[in-house]
């Protein structure tokens, strides 16, 4: 079964998916901090998040433009 093809490797879209993926890494690790109740841990969990997030939405990137890129 052919995978679909709407990727687009230039432009704004990669940027785009690596700021969701920033923002949505902070708000897990503030989240986490604040389920656990430690106010230290929600910071230390956004800084983290903003870092893990970037590696995730470059992550995510590589694997859209490899699999699903219009040719």
């Amino acid at each position: 079964m052919r995978r679909p093809r709407f990727w687009r490797d230039q432009g704004h879209w990669n940027d785009t998916v690596v700021v969701l993926a920033q923002l949505a890494g902070m708000m897990a690790g503030t989240a986490l901090g604040w389920w656990l109740e430690c106010p230290w841990l929600m910071a230390a969990g956004g800084l983290a998040g903003l870092g893990g997030g970037f590696l995730g939405g470059v992550f995510l990137v590589a694997i859209l433009c490899r699999y699903f890129v219009d040719r």
